[in-house]
């Protein structure tokens, strides 16, 4: 069976919907904007690629890691990755953390960042920066300056949003942050 066709909305010629507050709309368009003058977020072409088994992913997943961090440290000087959390990257970060592959990275370059997080201390089982220190980050020789983990321990998630986000400005500057990679988990 199918469905019927949904008629679409009516267009106010507003990018916002009645009842969305207005500041935040135009704080949205002001981003969609400087990332459109930015031009395209990909460095290089985009490609799918399909592997046998998680394992081969993981592999695989590890190895491009490594391969982009030591071209942005040679391009660029540093290396700015994101994180995420979830037992999808836990592996990817297990393997990262082998000697063979962290020896290949000049970890004083590397930056670490946070893609999401939950509002728990970071010794806790559902912290993804607890996680990846556990895993990865307390494996390698990474400068504790060069971790930008969200701070959790502020009083509220506004709190530690806003304090992210100036972290995020102190380093990438008044444009958008434009990280080398960031890894988005799966699920499972």
């Amino acid at each position: 069976t199918s469905l019927p066709p949904v008629a679409p909305k009516p267009s106010t010629g507003d990018r916002f919907q009645p009842g969305e507050d207005l500041e935040h709309a135009q704080q949205a368009e002001r981003l969609r904007q400087a990332a459109l003058a930015q031009g395209p977020p990909l460095r290089g072409a985009a490609a799918v690629k399909i592997y046998s088994t998680p394992a081969d992913l993981n592999v695989a997943a590890a190895d491009f890691i490594v391969k982009a961090a030591r071209d942005a440290i040679a391009e660029r000087g540093r290396f700015a990755i994101a994180l995420s959390g979830g037992s999808t990257p836990a592996k990817v970060y297990e393997l990262l953390a082998k000697p063979e592959r962290a020896a290949q990275v000049d970890w004083s370059k590397v930056h670490v960042f946070v893609g999401d997080e939950r509002f728990v201390p970071y010794a806790s089982p559902d912290s993804n920066y607890g996680m990846a220190k556990r895993t990865l980050l307390d494996h390698v020789p990474i400068p504790p300056e060069n971790l930008h983990p969200i701070p959790t321990n502020l009083g509220s998630p506004q709190e530690a949003a806003d304090a992210y986000a100036k972290t995020l400005t102190g380093f990438f500057g008044a444009e958008l942050p434009q990280l080398d990679v960031n890894l988005q988990g799966l699920g499972d």
